[in-house]
């Protein structure tokens, strides 16, 4: 069984005097319908006001807990992503600071005081989630998609190293991503376009990121998980 869950934010920032705002429908449409036709079962999309951080780790939780021996799973993220550099703890190639998502909260129209890690979706809070589950359950598959700023910083080293995980992000650690302001993502935009062309994961990464970067855009950043070759185009 393959299952999703994807998380779209765009809307919600338009009281933000920090994140520019975006539609959040066409990346949430792209994307439902590649998983639909690939044979996903798409469970609820937590949607703008919606994707509060406790929305968003219970769904995530309900991903997890829906799970059969030999599953896969698919976590999908489109939103604001932010670092704080004052953060610590970090394990990764980068220990700048923590990397989270930025989930909805009424703090989102405050230009006064930092986001506090209470309403945001720490990178370390993602992790775990997962190493808890994964820990437990060594016979299933996790797919995660971050299309956001710093995406490939949400990823730690621990994270890397959970067997059965690939991650495929729209930016490195210390890039931002591209969106439209009417039109969605171009990462999601391409990774949904080149999955029709694609005969594996490793072709898909490679044609989308060929697509993006011959657009000038950043190469996105593939994190290639115990997944076996040639499985899960998408």
């Amino acid at each position: 069984m393959k299952r999703a869950l994807v998380v779209c934010l765009g809307e919600v920032y338009t009281s933000s005097p920090n994140y520019d705002t975006f539609s959040s429908l066409p990346n949430k449409t792209r994307i439902v319908q590649l998983l639909s036709s690939k044979g996903w079962d798409t469970i609820d999309p937590v949607m703008e006001w919606d994707a509060t951080k406790s929305n968003v780790k219970a769904s995530l939780t309900q991903l997890l807990s829906l799970t059969r021996s030999g599953d896969c799973l698919l976590f999908y993220y489109n939103g604001h992503a932010e670092k704080n550099y004052a953060g610590a703890g970090e394990t990764g190639t980068d220990d700048s600071g923590d990397e989270f998502l930025v989930t909805y909260s009424d703090y989102i129209s405050r230009a006064d005081i930092p986001m506090p890690s209470s309403v945001c979706f720490l990178d370390n809070e993602y992790y775990d989630l997962l190493f808890n589950f994964f820990n437990v359950h060594r016979d299933r598959f996790l797919i995660s998609i971050f299309d956001c700023c710093y995406s490939a910083g949400m990823v730690d080293a621990e994270l890397r190293s959970l067997p059965n995980h690939m991650v495929l992000n729209s930016s490195s650690e210390s890039v931002s991503s591209w969106t439209s302001a009417n039109d969605g993502s171009y990462f999601t935009k391409a990774l949904c376009f080149e999955a029709g062309q694609s005969t594996s994961i490793d072709e898909l990464f490679q044609r989308t990121a060929k697509a993006l970067t011959d657009q000038g855009f950043p190469s996105p950043v593939f994190i290639r998980g115990a997944l076996p070759a040639g499985t899960f185009i998408i």
